[in-house]
């Protein structure tokens, strides 16, 4: 239970579809017919310059309502 319970924080979300290519719409709206919450993110890896060199960098956007559960906190605090 502990694992599923930090899991869910780490994922923002119960389930999650990962795919090269975005979900086809109909079952994003069926889902959503069927009463589940649907969020659509995207991510990328790309190199970032930090002072003189580079850094690999993790790129996710979100939907300004993620994550379902937990908290997304930015650090500093503002938007990049």
């Amino acid at each position: 239970a502990g694992l599923k319970a930090s899991g869910r924080d780490f994922i923002g979300a119960d389930r999650v579809l990962r795919s090269a290519t975005p979900a086809p719409e109909a079952w994003l709206t069926q889902a959503k017919q069927e009463g589940l919450l649907v969020q659509t993110t995207v991510s990328f890896n790309s190199m970032l310059f930090h002072g003189d060199g580079l850094q690999l960098a993790s790129i996710r956007a979100v939907p300004s309502d993620f994550p379902f559960y937990g908290k997304l906190e930015l650090m500093p605090q503002r938007a990049p």
